[in-house]
């Protein structure tokens, strides 16, 4: 048990690591659209993207690329590693809580891949988890810990839907109008993914906290 429980901590570190860096070049994007929908500002929103100066054209190039691609970069990187560690605690919650409706590791990690399914089975499942892990240790569940699980999801989840509209309208004739859209779009979607990072941080320690304080009291 406390075998398992280390490795479970050895993967939260890295896990905030990864959260940390996401968040930062999370922050990084949005605030490289928002320079671009500000240096657009200044044109008409009829224009089209050939009217935009060729200067002005490199330099919000290089910024996006350079600002999105650590971005991507951090944000693979991470969500592999939150998988590991949401396999190994509800690994690790199954051995600690023996409740047998604790939803199976395995599937908690594919809640995660299924379509519109992955909307709101990985909320179900980390609630789930933190209330039976509140009670085994409280007898009670804790609603500032749900409200924090769900506070978490409902930001990413707003974050990933609005992510999904970036660049849907920019057509190969795209107008100055609509580039300024795509960026005003991006910037809120980096900012809730921002606030949704640090979040994040704040849930997997709380949970990891959780597990690990059921096992020393177990212990002792």
């Amino acid at each position: 048990m406390k075998q398992q429980q280390q490795r479970i901590e050895r993967i939260r570190k890295w896990l905030i690591v990864f959260l940390l860096l996401t968040t930062i070049s999370a922050f990084g994007v949005a605030i490289a659209s928002i320079y671009e929908y500000i240096t657009l500002l200044d044109m008409p929103a009829t224009a089209s993207t050939e009217e935009i100066p060729a200067e002005t054209r490199q330099l919000l190039g290089q910024i996006s690329i350079g600002a999105f691609m650590p971005r991507l970069l951090f944000f693979l990187i991470t969500a592999v590693v939150f998988l590991i560690w949401t396999y190994r605690l509800f690994d690790g919650a199954t051995s600690v809580l023996k409740d047998d409706s604790l939803n199976n590791p395995g599937w908690v990690v594919s809640f995660f891949i299924i379509p519109f399914m992955n909307f709101f089975l990985p909320l179900l499942s980390f609630l789930d988890l933190s209330k039976k892990q509140s009670v085994q240790r409280f007898g009670h569940k804790e609603r500032k810990k749900s409200a924090l699980v769900i506070s978490w999801w409902v930001f990413f989840l707003f974050s990933l839907l609005v992510s999904m509209t970036t660049g849907f309208f920019v057509t190969e004739d795209a107008t100055v109008g609509m580039l300024r859209n795509d960026a005003l779009s991006t910037s809120i979607s980096e900012f809730t993914l921002t606030i949704a990072g640090i979040l994040a941080v704040l849930v997997v320690n709380m949970l990891t906290r959780q597990q690990e304080a059921i096992i020393e009291e177990e212990s002792t």
